[in-house]
């Protein structure tokens, strides 16, 4: 069984014990064995421990993989012409093709150039590289 698995079954467990806890606390104020103020108590806690339980099932996928970035203006200089024109189609949202038809160059001298531009900028793909790109002033 796959860890994901694993983690299914939990939370499915966890999810009707307190569902099936709210149904029979509902069943107890039907009838009549406590009272409206237990009920809405049930209900609170009920709703709080599921609230709980999505948010720690959740709050994996929110979390940073990578390290902040400092967003401290970076100089051009850095950059060859051509990796500035190279940053520049990608920006336009270019695929590599594109900026290999644009530039007049081959696919793989393409990936270099993309290479050099994430190693100088310590990013790892075309979304974040644009992103810091624009907050360092390159674009």
């Amino acid at each position: 069984m796959t860890t994901i698995s694993k983690q299914i079954l939990k939370y499915g467990v966890l999810v009707f014990l307190l569902i099936s806890v709210f149904q029979y606390s509902q069943l107890l104020f039907e009838f009549n064995i406590i009272s409206l103020d237990t009920l809405i108590s049930f209900i609170v806690i009920i709703s709080s421990a599921l609230g709980l339980l999505i948010s720690k099932v959740y709050s994996y996928k929110t979390k940073t993989l990578v390290e902040p970035i400092n967003l401290a203006p970076i100089e051009t200089t850095l950059f060859t012409k051509r990796e500035l024109e190279v940053l520049l189609l990608l920006s336009k949202g270019y695929t590599n093709i594109q900026i290999s038809n644009e530039l007049f160059v081959s696919p793989n001298t393409t990936k270099t150039h993309l290479s050099n531009i994430y190693s100088k900028l310590g990013t790892r793909n075309r979304v974040q590289t644009i992103r810091i790109a624009q907050n360092k002033g390159l674009l």
